[in-house]
């Protein structure tokens, strides 16, 4: 929520706007487009952690979780680190945020910067997506039922081309060989909305995963539900 609220402050501030219009208030947009970039990649490794603790608890019913709590540990400062590493150096006063090519002096290394935490983005989500094939391999339910588990984890892999799409548009900003002059306000705006929907889509696919649809296909031994039939049971702990 705090992100949706720092991008409609931005709106507020002029962001949509001909840049003609807003540059005498630049500094304002400038400050919550920064808040809207830090609060929208803390948000998304939130959502991400999330998936991490659900797998976390079904996989100590099984076997240690060590490698969950390390994980977490990780994105936790992969999380952080890419809010500072996007931020760090680029004061409101320096001029417009989105302005990369304008702020090669200010701001320098911005679009190489935002390269590195959508690679990290990537990186991470992909880890996200083997997780799950990885946790029930081993379990003892119908192949039909370890598909399911898998496929509504894999909804998170649209998160993949939302992030690269989002990076080829905010690598626009920093082109000064455009043959034609582009209004920056209203060039990053698309980067904003484009930051939106992937936030937007990981928290719904991050939502999905925790439904009770979902976990009451398995029993897992931590209150989430039962399957049907005794048949079909099978006890985590057993191993």
């Amino acid at each position: 929520m705090v992100h949706f609220a720092t991008s409609y402050a931005c709106l507020t501030a002029g962001l949509g706007k001909p840049y003609d219009m807003i540059k005498n208030n630049i500094g304002q947009l400038s400050s919550t487009a920064v808040a809207s970039a830090v609060t929208f990649i803390l948000a998304l490794y939130i959502a991400k952690i999330a998936a991490l603790v659900f797998l976390m608890r079904i996989q100590s019913k099984t076997r240690n979780p060590r490698l969950y709590v390390v994980l977490i540990a990780l994105y936790t400062i992969l999380g952080i680190a890419s809010a500072i590493v996007v931020s760090a150096g680029c004061p409101s006063s320096s001029g417009y945020y989105w302005n990369i090519a304008g702020n090669i002096d200010s701001c320098p290394g911005e679009e190489a910067r935002w390269q590195v935490m959508t690679a990290l983005d990537v990186i991470s989500e992909f880890i996200l997506l083997v997780l799950p094939v990885h946790l029930v391999w081993s379990l003892q339910m119908p192949q039909k039922r370890k598909l399911m588990i898998v496929v509504t984890f894999w909804t998170r892999l649209p998160t993949i081309p939302l992030s690269i799409i989002r990076q080829t548009y905010t690598s626009h900003l920093a082109s000064s060989s455009s043959p034609q002059p582009v209004d920056i306000s209203l060039a990053s705006t698309l980067v904003t909305i484009l930051m939106a929907i992937e936030l937007t889509y990981a928290l719904i696919s991050c939502t999905l995963t925790t439904s009770k649809n979902f976990t009451d296909g398995f029993s897992t031994g931590f209150g989430m539900g039962h399957m049907p039939g005794a048949a079909e049971s099978y006890d985590l702990s057993a191993n």
